[in-house]
């Protein structure tokens, strides 16, 4: 329902589409590409840059400075008992920018409030009850700039961390099934 409601509220150029049943983020900055695979047309995908502006990504008038640091994409799809969102940020290299890749997926959740808040005015406090679960998900091409080739399988999961009281998932590949963002 809040995926569904946010589609509503939001400009169509904030929003990427699926196709195919596949769906593609892309890290402009770092000539990045990411495949979501198997990705059901009813997941609502933001986006972010598009939403807050390249040239700081927050309210106009908030200071310069780490907060307004967010990450690339939002995804939000219903689960059984709520909302699940999905934050994703993408780095080409995961060592050299996991320290910031994390930072900036902790400092997004207030962008998923403020979303919320605005469906919840929008449809007479409809949503106010239902429970948004968060998942964090930091995506590389490699692990580390030294190496070409990963030992690892696509669509298997890096160990992950717990950081700053939020559990961030960690890929490394080109593609993951959209069943494993979900679930993780």
């Amino acid at each position: 329902m809040l995926a569904e409601q946010i589609r509503e509220i939001l400009e169509d150029r904030v929003l990427v589409r699926p196709t195919d049943g596949k769906m593609i983020l892309r890290e402009r900055q770092a000539s990045m590409e990411f495949e979501v695979a198997d990705m059901p047309p009813s997941v609502t995908t933001i986006d972010i840059n598009q939403l807050v502006g390249r040239r700081g990504g927050s309210l106009p008038g908030v200071r310069n400075g780490p907060w307004k640091r967010h990450c690339d994409y939002l995804l939000v799809c219903e689960a059984e008992d709520g909302e699940i969102a999905i934050f994703v940020e993408l780095k080409k290299t995961l060592n050299q920018d996991k320290r910031r890749g994390i930072d900036q997926l902790r400092r997004s959740l207030p962008l998923l409030e403020y979303l919320r808040s605005v469906c919840q005015v929008h449809s007479q406090m409809k949503t106010a009850t239902s429970k948004v679960h968060e998942r964090y998900f930091l995506i590389g091409e490699k692990n580390d700039e030294r190496l070409d080739k990963q030992l690892l399988r696509p669509n298997r999961p890096l160990p992950t961390e717990a950081p700053e009281n939020i559990k961030v998932n960690t890929f490394v590949g080109p593609r993951v099934r959209f069943d494993l963002l979900r679930s993780a």
